[in-house]
């Protein structure tokens, strides 16, 4: 008997048939699972029914055998045909992988390489291999930089710390703060504050420290707050002790070794410059009245008392004394007692603002802080002071992406204005590390004029924790229309930030220039950009 279903086409029986489990005949199926017509042996070929060719009955619904040119192409035994709905072009062919000539390749390995493709992928070892240090180095260095951040992130260790210190609201805190800076040692303190003394935003601070950079530190400070309207009224007061401060001469001159130059030297336009030390006492006392003017936008004027008193130690120390290093005739103000008083009016536009909750508002991630400011110094009694510095300072954020990728630019001009026999040595316009030209050291540069320019580039790296990179180039001259090439100066490093989601907490910093590298490390928690940036 023949197979009768939709899609099967009874054709007359060849002469070879099978039986089936029942015994009837069965005829021989084709491979697409059709009726074989039979074949000719002497030809090898089929051919098909005639019409002498005994009928078939055809059931209804059965498909003539002229119809087979339209019927889909069989299914793999096995597979699941797709449904594709109505009017909806079909899957694109993929392409069949090509073979691989005969052998066979590792996942990962590119077949079909030429030689010389070849050799260039096994010259890429060359480049591996000579920056094998570089990458293990970065990779020791970061770590425990990753561990702290895992840790962190688990522990809240960062939020947890700034707990023990801070109120929960901000208004009050005693924190610890430490600074380590290369050539002065470790410098550690406490500040205390309270931010809302009586209700009005009044404010108190408190700081001490010792050690480092200033030896001894003691400073307090006051403000109205909210007290009144068109008036904030600020006071303060400070004395510092500080047995090394460094003076390399008035200009820009070359750094030398004292011990391989002939000293004394010019304090003006030396094309030397021997780093020197000594040391001071400074009691300051000022007085400020602030006027707000618009949303975020002041005037200050101040008025501060200063008295300074200048010395040098005993013999031994591996820097020469400021006396034994430059002319002592030429070191204005330095063997009397300094009394002067200084006043000064700054206009103050700060647009900062961080985008974000979880970054401090300490590190904002737009907008932009701009101040300018002129003053005039006058001697009391013996002091020779008398002349006049002015200066502006814009400082920029662009938010790059997600408010924690940001672009920092800043610029920065000085200018002290007055006689040089007016100005006492410590007076001129200052350009330094850490915090202005950075990569080189503290107090290195003072002039006449000074410029700095940075661009900044700050990044995540785990929650919590920030990197940053930096070049800073700076300019000290004393006649603006001579400055020369060597004028100018260029530093550059990077650094890692550690910040809590309501402050800054501590930051890593390292930095170079022809000069040398200089580490950084402070620690002292801070809400207000001013006191970080």
């Amino acid at each position: 008997m023949g197979l009768v279903g939709p899609g099967s086409v009874r054709a007359q029986a060849p002469e070879e048939v099978t039986e089936d489990d029942d015994g009837e005949e069965m005829p021989d199926l084709s491979p697409d699972g059709l009726p074989q017509a039979p074949v000719d042996s002497t030809a090898g070929e089929r051919v098909t029914p005639t019409e002498d060719a005994e009928p078939t009955d055809q059931a209804e619904g059965e498909i003539e055998s002229d119809d087979l040119d339209d019927l889909p192409d069989p299914i793999e035994p096995g597979s699941v045909p797709t449904p594709r709905p109505a009017g909806e072009a079909p899957l694109p062919e993929i392409p069949a992988e090509p073979e691989a000539d005969g052998e066979q390749t590792l996942p990962g390995q590119a077949r079909n390489l030429t030689e010389e493709e070849r050799t260039r992928r096994g010259l890429l070892w060359i480049p591996r291999i000579v920056f094998a240090p570089v990458r293990f180095s970065l990779w020791l260095v970061t770590r425990p930089i990753i561990a702290l951040a895992k840790l962190n992130r688990k522990y809240q260790l960062i939020n947890r710390f700034m707990s023990l210190f801070v109120s929960d609201d901000g208004t009050y805190g005693l924190i610890p703060s430490a600074f380590v800076e290369t050539g002065f040692g470790l410098n550690g303190g406490l500040r205390a504050y309270h931010r809302n003394l009586f209700g009005k935003g009044e404010s108190i601070s408190a700081r001490i420290g010792f050690g480092g950079f200033y030896n001894q530190r003691y400073q307090l400070s006051l403000s109205s707050g909210n007290r009144s309207s068109h008036v904030t009224v600020e006071a303060g007061v400070r004395y510092v002790v500080r047995r090394a401060d460094r003076f390399f001469g008035v200009g820009t001159g070359d750094r030398e070794d004292p011990y391989d130059t002939d000293l004394p030297l010019s304090v003006y336009d030396s094309d030397q410059a021997v780093r020197s030390r000594y040391r001071r006492k400074t009691l300051l006392g000022e007085l400020a009245l602030r006027f707000p003017m618009a949303d975020r936008i002041w005037l200050r004027l101040s008025n501060t008392w200063v008295w300074s008193r200048f010395d040098t130690g005993d013999l031994g120390q591996r820097d020469p004394w400021i006396n034994q290093a430059y002319e002592a005739n030429q070191l204005v103000g330095f063997f009397q007692p300094q009394t002067n008083t200084r006043t000064e009016l700054r206009l103050v536009v700060d647009r900062r603002r961080q985008g974000t909750t979880y970054m401090p508002p300490s590190l904002p991630s737009e907008g932009a802080w701009f101040q300018v400011w002129g003053g005039w110094q006058q001697g009391v009694r013996q002091d020779p002071s008398q002349f006049g510095r002015v200066g502006a300072d814009v400082d920029g954020f662009i938010n790059l992406y997600e408010h924690d990728r940001v672009l920092r630019l800043r610029a920065r001009f000085e200018a002290v204005v007055g006689h040089k026999e007016n100005i006492p040595f410590d007076g001129w316009a200052l350009l330094e590390g850490p915090d202005m030209l950075r990569g080189f050291s503290r107090q290195r540069f003072r002039s006449r004029y000074s410029g700095l320019g940075t661009v900044e580039y700050r990044y995540p790296i785990a929650p919590s924790f920030a990197g940053y990179l930096f070049t800073d180039v700076g300019i000290a001259a004393n006649h603006w229309e001579q400055a020369h090439p060597r004028d100018w100066h260029f530093g550059y490093g990077g650094g890692l930030m550690m910040f809590s989601k309501t402050a800054f907490v501590a930051r890593i910093q390292v930095a170079a220039s022809r000069e040398g590298i200089y580490f950084n490390l402070r620690f002292a928690p801070a809400n207000d950009p001013s006191d970080v940036l």
